[in-house]
């Protein structure tokens, strides 16, 4: 399997609406790697949306991994989600981009079962840029 690689849904200016397309859908984590995208802009600019996509009631923890920037020591974070919920955040870039290494410029996103003690392809993920 290979990581989940998210495009974000860019808002191109104030007072426009964007139309999805499938490119733009909410995609399933990979169980195992997660799913990253490259922050370019500045960290406020972006908006994660989680949902638990699950068919059956399961809780799944949708994690935030830390970045190795400066800020870094501060851990992950994690959210909850039963069945059918959805959570948003704005990260801070220097807790959670990654400045060096093989995911350099990026922020990685990954999901846990609880139950199985594994990750989730439940998880479902989009994120937006704002303008």
């Amino acid at each position: 399997m290979a990581i989940t690689v998210v495009t974000p849904v860019v808002l191109t200016g104030y007072n426009a609406f964007v139309k999805e397309t499938t490119s733009t859908d909410w995609v399933a984590l990979d169980a195992t790697l997660g799913a990253e995208f490259t922050m370019s802009a500045r960290d406020e600019k972006y908006v994660i949306c989680v949902q638990n996509a699950a068919s059956s009631a399961v809780n799944v923890t949708a994690i935030v991994e830390q970045g190795n920037a400066l800020q870094n020591h501060l851990g992950d974070v994690t959210v909850l989600l039963a069945q059918n919920a959805i959570a948003y955040i704005v990260i801070d870039s220097g807790r959670f981009k990654n400045v060096s290494g093989d995911n350099k410029g990026k922020v990685i996103v990954t999901s846990l079962n609880a139950a199985l003690n594994a990750g989730s392809a439940d998880l479902q993920i989009k994120v937006i840029q704002l303008p």
